[in-house]
């Protein structure tokens, strides 16, 4: 089902993260603690979407990778056949397999400048963005991305 418009919302902090990730109506891709990934902030935006809204998470993140920060970018979306919302660019479909994201299959496209790897769920779209960089840093990154889901009151 499509949403209700919601106020856009921001985060700065990592103690703001739950609040945003729990509002979230699917669950929403994320960096776990302790990952080395370090968010740098963050915003979830509601877009009129067919007879209601569809709604986007984007979280920013760095990395430290020999010694220099990377800037990396992960984008949830909702629901899954929004397509229109994952980001445009100059990319391509890469000749090598996506890394699984989440226990998710992915897509590998590159820019010359960047891999964006894209997964779809049944309830939301899933799309990760770093510099151009080794297999095995990839690979690290993407074994620090998860998807929440809220705790269920018991």
């Amino acid at each position: 089902p499509l949403l209700t418009a919601s106020p856009a919302t921001t985060l700065t902090s990592e103690a703001e993260l739950e609040a945003m990730l729990r509002a979230f109506p699917v669950p929403a891709l994320y960096a776990v603690s302790g990952s080395g990934l370090n968010l740098t902030g963050g915003m979830s935006y509601d877009v009129a979407y067919e007879d209601g809204f569809a709604r986007v998470m984007l979280l920013n993140y760095t990395a430290e990778l020999a010694g220099q920060p990377l800037p990396l970018q992960v984008q949830s979306i909702y629901p899954a056949r929004a397509l229109d919302f994952v980001p445009k660019g100059d990319y391509h479909i890469a000749q090598v397999a996506g890394q699984p994201l989440a226990g998710m299959q992915s897509v590998r496209m590159e820019d010359g400048e960047n891999i964006r790897l894209h997964a779809q769920a049944a309830e939301g779209i899933y799309v990760l963005t770093v510099p151009t960089m080794t297999a095995d840093d990839l690979a690290a990154v993407t074994r620090s991305m998860q998807l929440y889901a809220a705790e269920e009151p018991s």
